[in-house]
């Protein structure tokens, strides 16, 4: 069976660009491991979140993937953050103490991904 990605999907933020509170651009390591590769401005939060909501996501399958290679992170006002990657963008929530992944099953052109993590990379 082929897993490359297929059936279309879509990427939707966790809160609203006014609760971001930090973003990072960020190597991932392991799904919970990653080095920070640079902190962006808060004031490019809008732009960034245009620039991925215009990214042509789609489903991938069958094998679940964690997030991959540079990511940006946002950070939300309550702890809560996302990890935009090209292969399986998850969302991080807190309940009763604890950080939880929430799959997405979602991928998009790595090379289209890569631009825009080049745009802010200084």
């Amino acid at each position: 069976m082929l897993s490359g990605c297929h059936r279309e999907g879509s990427w939707e933020f966790q809160y609203e660009v006014e609760r971001v509170t930090q973003i990072k651009l960020v190597d991932m390591r392991t799904e919970w491991e990653y080095s920070v590769i640079q902190e962006l401005e808060i004031g490019s939060a809008s732009d960034l979140f245009s620039d991925i909501r215009t990214l042509n996501w789609r489903r991938y399958g069958p094998n679940l993937a964690t997030p991959r290679g540079i990511c940006i992170l946002f950070l939300y006002d309550n702890g809560e953050y996302d990890i935009v990657s090209y292969h399986e963008p998850k969302h991080y929530r807190i309940k009763d103490g604890v950080v939880q992944p929430f799959n997405t099953w979602l991928c998009c052109d790595q090379e289209a991904f890569e631009a825009i993590v080049n745009k802010y990379l200084k």
